[in-house]
Parts: C-alpha cells; structure tokens; sequence
C-alpha cells in the first residue's frame, strides 16, 4: 500500500515514469492485486498507450477471471481507447463524415457496451461502469444518454471533481442550466471555481440580474487578451441591461481582435440594441 500510495503521488506531481515504477513494483509484490494493474490501466488510458492498457487488461483478467466485473470493465476501457484513436485518426485523414462514426470505431464501441451490460449485471452499483458508459454514449453523439449516465455515475457515489465537472459541462452544452447548478452545488465553493460562466448563465435565466453580473465579472480576468472571453461577458452584460458596461468590453474585445468577424457583428447588433447610428 506504501508503494501505491507513493505512485499515486508522483503521478500528481506529473512524474509518470517513477509512478509506472512504482505501479509495476506494487504488481510483484501483489501478485494477486487488481488494483495496482488497474492503475496502471488508467494511466496508459490517459496517455492513450493502446499496447501498455492492453497488457493491463490481460493481467487484470488473469487474476480476477475471465468473466468477473473487472475484467469486463478494463477490457471496455481498452475498446473504448481504440475507438477514440480510430476517430482521431479517420479525423486527422479526413475521413471522418460529421455526425458520422468509422465502421471500426462503432464496431470497438458496441463491443465495449456488450461488456459493460455484462458487467452491470454483476455489479449495479458500480459507478466506473456508468463512467464508461457516458463515454460511449457521448462518442456515438448520444448527448442525453450520457448525461443520464453521469448522472447515475453521481447518484452511485463517484465524487471525483472531474467526472463532476463533465457532467456539469455537459449539461450546460444542453442548455440545461437549472440541474448544471445543482450539480455545481455539490462541489462546494472551492470546487466550482472556473465554473462561474455557467453559474452566470443560470442566474441570469433565473432573472437574478445582479448576481449574473457579478459573477460573469468574476470570470473573467481584468486583463485577459482573450476575445471570446470578452465577447461572452459583453453579450451577457448587454442581455442583463447593463448597456454601458457591455459597450465597453465590447469595444475592447474589437480592439485585441480587429480580425475576428464576430466581435464585429456582436458590436453591430449592441449598436443597434442602443440606437447608436454610428
């Protein structure tokens, strides 16, 4: 446990390598333990190592059997993982139609779906089966169904900010900001920090005009070069009636990119929210 809890440190401090090390001595010295292997499967998932995650997957099926749950799981992530390099691929090559899946990628999904239904017949209430899931929902365009998966990923007990932030992300993109910010609530004050566009957003729809504002403020540094940033504090400024303000940030976001049409046609449309014939 000293071993693994050592590699999981390195691993935060961006040391791979010592962490794989450290991961690879924790499986000699566990020779029946699942659980450094799928460690190890997690980290060659993250670095897209398709030939490391494989080998994992193996040693994670030798030991727990064939049929088990876990073997099942990590045997989805490796077909989910070369369904996102066939994406990538075919995108690179442009021959990725949109909207439109490679037969491969399709084919590595359904099967990584087939393990997983088998997997959740074991285990139900394992919320890293529901993760998977969304996954899969989300690269067969599936937004719904993966928002639904997330959101049983949570209701299981999976308390990692990042699946929290995905699913936060997720609803937001569907434009469901209402359940965006009751998740968001789950993460306290320090963990919905860079979260608070979307939280803007909801006030703003919930007509707490203030609160959007100064959180929308809030959001964006004061001296960001960033013209989409400042193009999305000064539409929601105009939309909260703060006309003057959004002027401002309006015009300086045409100023750090003259070249972007947007910026232009959203200063157009504020003028002529203002009458402003200039």
């Amino acid at each position: 446990k000293l071993t693994e809890a050592l590699a999981a440190m390195h691993l935060a401090a961006g040391d791979r390598a010592e962490a794989e090390r450290l991961w690879k001595s924790a499986c000699e010295l566990q020779p029946s333990d699942t659980r450094p292997r799928e460690a190890l499967l997690e980290m060659a998932i993250s670095t897209g190592d398709l030939e490391k995650a494989r080998e994992a997957a193996t040693e994670i099926g030798t030991i727990a059997g064939p049929t088990s749950a876990r073997t099942r799981v990590a045997e989805a992530s490796v077909k989910v993982l070369e369904a996102r390099q066939i994406i990538a691929d075919a995108a690179k090559a442009g021959d990725q139609k949109p909207g439109e899946l490679p037969t491969d990628a399709r084919k590595a999904l359904d099967a990584a779906r087939g393990l997983l239904i088998e997997a959740e017949a074991e285990r139900p209430g394992w919320f890293h089966i529901q993760i998977l899931s969304a996954e899969i929902e989300n690269l067969r365009g599936e937004q719904s169904a993966a928002i639904d998966r997330l959101k049983r990923a949570v209701t299981a007990g999976a308390t990692n900010p990042q699946v929290i932030r995905r699913l936060v992300a997720m609803l937001y993109a569907a434009n469901r900001l209402d359940e965006a910010q009751r998740v968001i609530a789950m993460l306290g004050d320090e963990g919905a920090t860079g979260l608070e566009r979307i939280s803007a957003e909801a006030e703003l729809q919930a007509g707490k005009l203030d609160e959007a504002v100064a959180l929308a403020e809030q959001s964006v540094a004061g001296d960001t070069q960033n013209h989409a940033d400042l193009l999305w504090l000064g539409q929601l400024l105009a939309r909260s009636g703060r006309m003057d303000r959004a002027g401002e940030v309006l015009e300086r976001a045409a100023k750090v990119a003259p070249d972007e049409p947007e910026v232009w046609m959203a200063l157009f449309s504020y003028r002529i929210g203002t009458s402003d014939p200039e």
